[in-house]
């Protein structure tokens, strides 16, 4: 797995390092040392989590001593071409966020990083990054008489040649557009939580 290093000075995040497999696969793994007992450490992670996700007991699927297992979401921006005209659809992304704690240090893994399901369409981010025939089979599949799909036009287009490259071109397009986007938001998280970690936490005990 190559890793992605994306410098973002422009985001307010001085840089950030994101497992990308090249295949719409993201994750994050890494280990903070952070001063305070195992307690300590699971207390200000269960209040990070409330501040940023406004719920708490919604998001958080295990909470004890030892780890916090929360799912969350954020959107990202995406470069749609319709036509030769580019356009910017929002999508959602959700992930799974892990955080293990030992005492002096914590260990946050991002992982199930994917694509909210589109009502009328189930991509997944694998889709975007798939080879040119991968992606031609793919959209045999999912129009295909096998499939129920009526769509001749569609049909039309996937086994002409010419239209398929520029459908293709604008998929790869799509899908290369949401990477830099997500990477900024998966640091985000790793470092809003490591900072709210750091903080002083001394008026806590009052």
């Amino acid at each position: 797995m190559r890793t992605l290093l994306v410098f973002l000075m422009c985001c307010g995040v001085a840089w950030g390092q994101v497992e990308f497999d090249g295949k719409g696969n993201f994750s994050l793994s890494q280990v903070h040392e952070v001063n305070g007992s195992r307690s300590d450490l699971q207390k200000w992670a269960t209040e990070w989590a409330a501040k940023t996700y406004n719920n708490s007991n919604y998001v958080t699927r295990i909470n004890d001593d030892d780890q916090i297992l929360t799912k969350g979401s954020f959107e990202v921006p995406a470069i749609q071409t319709i036509n030769g005209k580019e356009f910017t659809q929002g999508r959602r992304i959700n992930y799974t966020l892990n955080v293990q704690f030992k005492e002096g240090r914590y260990k946050i893994d991002i992982t199930d990083v994917a694509l909210e399901q589109h009502p009328s369409y189930p991509d997944r981010l694998q889709d975007y990054f798939l080879g040119k025939e991968e992606y031609r089979n793919h959209l045999r599949r999912h129009y295909g008489p096998e499939s129920g799909a009526e769509l001749k036009s569609m049909t039309r287009l996937i086994e002409n040649d010419r239209k398929y490259d520029e459908l293709y071109t604008n998929i790869q397009k799509y899908g290369r557009s949401m990477v830099i986007p997500i990477t900024v938001q998966i640091e985000k998280i790793n470092q809003s939580l490591l900072a709210y970690m750091k903080q002083d936490h001394s008026d806590d005990d009052w």
